[in-house]
């Protein structure tokens, strides 16, 4: 039985992931709780928005539930805004990087998740946007310090996320999420 055949955010709609189903349903689950129990932070009026972080917890909070039952996914930990690298601080280009959202082993190089995310109301900020996709090209490359497995670039929309995938630092997700960020920046 699948338990998320009700869910508004549907798994084709979804084009990722597609060789990581239990990731891929985590980030559903963690996205349908989102919009279903936190719309308020997403949607809470003209003008008057919360800021991208408040999201960006309750993501992580879903996300680390989910995953907290599954092997081997038990193992990793959620981690927001973390810009450690051992001891030293986490660089891209020589640049301070701060990812908005992670899944890893502490203290280790087992770096399964990278999350950059933007709200409707700020995705315009084409700097901030270009420094995002550069930063997730970067650190999914295998031959870098990193070598995260995925890097997603999601767009906070007030129905449904957009989601972009990153892989072996390009694009891996269908092409109109390309096309959509190759305009934007």
């Amino acid at each position: 039985m699948d338990t998320f055949k009700n869910l508004r955010i549907k798994d084709n709609e979804f084009k990722m992931l597609s060789c990581d189903y239990e990731l891929k349903r985590g980030i559903i689950y963690a996205f349908e709780c989102l919009y279903g129990n936190d719309n308020y932070l997403i949607d809470n009026g003209v003008g008057s928005h919360v800021d991208e972080r408040a999201i960006v917890f309750r993501f992580g909070y879903y996300f680390q539930t989910f995953l907290e039952h599954l092997r081997p996914y038990s193992y990793y930990v959620v981690d927001v805004e973390y810009n450690r690298d051992g001891s030293i601080s986490k660089r891209v280009n020589g640049d301070l990087k701060i990812p908005d959202l992670i899944l890893h082993k502490r203290g280790t190089k087992d770096n399964l998740l990278v999350m950059e995310f933007k709200t409707y109301w700020n995705v315009n900020n084409e700097h901030e946007v270009k420094e995002d996709i550069n930063e997730l090209k970067e650190i999914t490359k295998q031959i870098g310090a990193y070598k995260y497995r995925y890097g997603l670039f999601i767009v906070i929309n007030k129905d449904k996320p957009l989601v972009t995938v990153f892989k072996n630092g390009d694009y891996y997700s269908g092409v109109n999420e390309r096309s959509y960020f190759d305009n934007k920046i």
